[in-house]
């Protein structure tokens, strides 16, 4: 049973009407119709936040499908509600989040070969240890383990020590 169930008897006065003046009456009324006016503003806003939620994990679970980040879900307008609507709005702001054109597009992609992918994370790596920012000797094992974590328990674990 939730917190919003009330009995039909609730809101019934249980007095006798005769020895009730008109603003006795009057005042159990206005009672009573507030506390039904409050439960029925609290049911609306569960539902919102409800429909809320399920409207940023329907736009979430559209653009991880896309092979965008779901997180751009929560800069989605309200008015969009068809994936045509969220891929043209796309189009218009997803250079924002580096998400743009890149859904429809005719052009084939070059992908790197897996030589230049490990030519490009060696040289990453270089510029970092250059710059003093990684330790190669410290951190390689750390930073493996951190991008291997599996989930948050896994990373705690690592902050714990």
């Amino acid at each position: 049973m939730s917190q919003y169930d009330y009995e039909e008897d609730d809101f019934d006065a249980e007095v006798d009407e005769s020895s009730l003046s008109g603003n006795d009456l009057v005042k159990k009324l206005r009672k009573q119709i507030s506390a039904m006016s409050k439960a029925i503003k609290e049911r609306d806003d569960v539902l919102s936040e409800y429909a809320e939620a399920a409207y940023q994990e329907s736009i979430a679970d559209t653009l991880s499908s896309w092979g965008l980040n779901p997180r751009i879900a929560a800069f989605v307008p309200d008015d969009i509600e068809t994936e045509d609507e969220l891929s043209e709005w796309l189009e218009e702001y997803g250079d924002a989040f580096a998400a743009g054109s890149s859904i429809e597009s005719d052009e084939p992609v070059e992908e790197a070969s897996p030589l230049d992918m490990d030519s490009l994370y060696a040289s990453e790596l270089m510029a970092d240890v250059e710059d003093g920012s990684f330790d190669p000797e410290v951190g390689l094992d750390l930073q493996n383990r951190l991008q291997g974590a599996q989930s948050p328990e896994e990373l705690l674990a690592m902050l714990k020590g």
